[in-house]
């Protein structure tokens, strides 16, 4: 753990959450700050490793806005002069988001940045210049078909985004188009924004696993019991009860009146709305 030294004490920033103060604190608001970090450590210690570890939550894995996603492509050529663009945050010079009279985010539509083919060549989602339809987004079947797969008789997506299979086995035909296309390497892999920052200025970016307070938590209180069972079954326990979506007093529950299950039933939540 390096020491900085007393100087930067300029670099605080006040932040005065609420609606009518700074609002509240968001990715946008995250990446900048990490990226005044990254400045603070090039400065004083340019010659030394550094990685910045991060909660696992939604507003520290935010993508970029133009990341690569399945969620609401259509599975045609979107016919004219609608296309399938992505919502972007209108910054300015400094980064921050820029918001309107009612102190709205701007948004702007823009593409959706290139995919990556099995070879590892670019891929672009929209007709190049030149083309017929230049610039009109190509529809998940024709992404698809150039990758490869075979789309007959697949539909947009399974009702409700419930696929028969939780991850697509090699060999087997996929089970609808948005899963094909979610289950490509560069969409599997899509970095979030603080990742790809961490890269393009030469930092390490990692994240607690999830539920890792709860996991602590639970795990503290259900050794209080004399009953508690072997290690193997505890993880087991928690991990089903907190991936159920019960907190850390909820999973230490259900690890005390489960303790003898090795996978925790599925009456679970009726059994805990009895108790509570």
């Amino acid at each position: 753990m390096c020491k900085l030294p007393d100087l930067v004490a300029e670099y605080c920033v006040l932040f005065k959450a609420g609606k009518n103060c700074d609002s509240y604190f968001t990715n946008d608001d995250i990446v900048a700050q990490v990226a005044h970090a990254m400045d603070i450590l090039d400065k004083y210690y340019p010659h030394e490793s550094h990685i910045f570890a991060f909660d696992n939550t939604t507003t520290h894995l935010k993508c970029p806005d133009d990341a690569l996603s399945a969620s609401k492509m259509p599975k045609a050529m979107p016919k004219a002069p609608c296309n399938f663009l992505v919502n972007i945050t209108v910054c300015d010079a400094a980064g921050k988001a820029i918001t309107d009279a009612s102190g709205n985010v701007v948004k702007e539509k823009q593409r959706m940045h290139d995919g990556k083919l099995p070879d590892g060549s670019p891929q672009p989602f929209y007709f190049p210049l030149g083309h017929q339809y230049c610039g009109q987004f190509k529809g998940m079947v024709m992404i698809l078909e150039e990758r490869g797969i075979n789309t007959q008789s697949l539909n947009v997506q399974c009702p409700k985004f419930k696929c028969r299979d939780r991850v697509l086995l090699p060999g087997l035909q996929p089970c609808c188009c948005w899963k094909a296309l979610f289950d490509q390497p560069d969409f599997t892999n899509q970095k979030s924004w603080l990742e790809e920052l961490g890269d393009k200025c030469g930092y390490g970016v990692i994240f607690y696993p999830r539920f890792h307070y709860n996991w602590g938590y639970s795990k503290h209180i259900y050794r209080q019991y004399p009953e508690s069972s072997n290690e193997k079954e505890l993880e087991q326990n928690v991990i089903s009860a907190l991936e159920s979506g019960l907190n850390g007093v909820q999973a230490a529950w259900a690890n005390k009146k489960y303790r003898s299950h090795r996978v925790l039933p599925d009456t679970l939540m009726d059994d805990l709305d009895k108790e509570t």
